[in-house]
């Protein structure tokens, strides 16, 4: 009987790895609830996994169900998991870039003045760590931090348009710059023609749509009750928004690869996609681009530290006409993303 019962569980997470692997090829405008197995491919992968080392113990010939999805999804792993970093090169003309979703400083921030202060202080001294990058993309820049960047990279050209909550900060001259318009303040996409030592390039600073249920999540994980009916109420209402706000995540990344590919220079993009790599967003916006975790990253690639564990949303992608040196995230709390940091050149020079 339990064996029957496992096999069928087998069978469910089977299915649900197989139809993971469509999500990031599947338009949400065509087929929207789809996209709910790319977020949980981590865990029917997980699953999958468990099941292909219960039926080796049990020596079942049931252990190549899940055996063979698994490997027919094998490109995928990559994203998520890197066990074999590409050796790294060293090169005189290679630049630092870095992308960080600041969440407005707000680790930085107390009513308290006294408090305020000492966070603030350390806040700032975090970033004057990262003053030596090269070229930073900055998302959720509000007022408060704002001033601090500003005070901190002075050193560096700043691209910080009022009204968008994007910013681009950089130590080389920028001869031009605009934006894409995506109707809103705190979600918007930036660009800077930059001419920096190895080449002219654009650079993005992108954040597309929140999802926007981290209140509603952390009230049913608290408070919920899966024999109540509003519990499973709220259940509905966060996976309706998230379909919804996923719908605005596609929209959103064709306007921004459609720039791109029209761009005068080689582009590199880095940014909060609010999506993981087994999105349409992400395939959308890569296409023909290279991650800078899938060639230089090493473990998890972690870059969320809030609620939901082991997510990689934040981003940096590159022409192919670049060579992605180094990768490597800062872990450190002062917001609820880190910043993601690599190393490039140019495959010219």
């Amino acid at each position: 009987m339990l064996k029957r019962i496992a096999w069928i569980l087998n069978g469910v997470m089977a299915l649900c790895l197989l139809l993971s692997y469509l999500a990031p090829y599947v338009d949400p405008l065509s087929f929207s609830w789809l996209s709910f197995m790319g977020l949980f491919y981590p865990v029917f992968l997980c699953m999958n996994v468990l099941f292909v080392l219960l039926w080796l113990i049990k020596w079942d010939k049931r252990v190549f169900l899940s055996l063979a999805c698994i490997l027919m999804g094998y490109v995928f792993i990559p994203r998520f998991i890197a066990l074999f970093p590409k050796e790294k090169a060293s090169n005189s003309s290679s630049i630092s870039i870095a992308t960080y979703n600041v969440e407005n400083a707000r680790r930085g921030y107390d009513r308290d003045r006294t408090k305020r202060k000492a966070k603030r202080e350390k806040l700032e001294a975090f970033h004057h760590k990262l003053r030596h990058l090269d070229i930073l993309c900055i998302q959720e820049k509000g007022d408060f931090a704002f001033d601090i960047l500003k005070d901190v990279y002075n050193e560096h050209e700043i691209h910080m348009p009022e009204n968008k909550g994007t910013a681009i900060l950089s130590r080389f001259p920028v001869i031009n710059k605009g934006s894409i318009e995506f109707g809103t303040r705190t979600n918007s996409c930036i660009w800077a023609d930059i001419v920096s030592p190895m080449d002219t390039i654009r650079v993005y600073s992108l954040h597309l749509q929140s999802n926007q249920i981290t209140s509603e999540t952390k009230a049913l994980v608290k408070n919920g009750n899966l024999q109540e009916e509003e519990t499973w109420k709220g259940i509905g209402g966060i996976f309706d928004k998230f379909r919804h706000h996923h719908i605005k995540r596609a929209m959103q990344s064709n306007l921004v690869k459609e720039h791109m590919e029209k761009a005068p220079y080689p582009v590199i993009l880095g940014g909060d996609f609010n999506d993981t790599p087994m999105s349409f967003t992400y395939t959308t916006l890569s296409k023909n681009m290279l991650d800078s975790f899938i060639e230089q990253g090493s473990g998890l690639g972690t870059t969320y530290s809030d609620n939901v564990p082991f997510l990689r949303i934040d981003f940096i992608l590159t022409d192919p006409t670049f060579s992605i040196l180094s990768h490597q995230v800062e872990y450190a709390d002062y917001s609820d993303h880190y910043p993601v940091i690599a190393e490039i050149t140019s495959n010219k020079n």
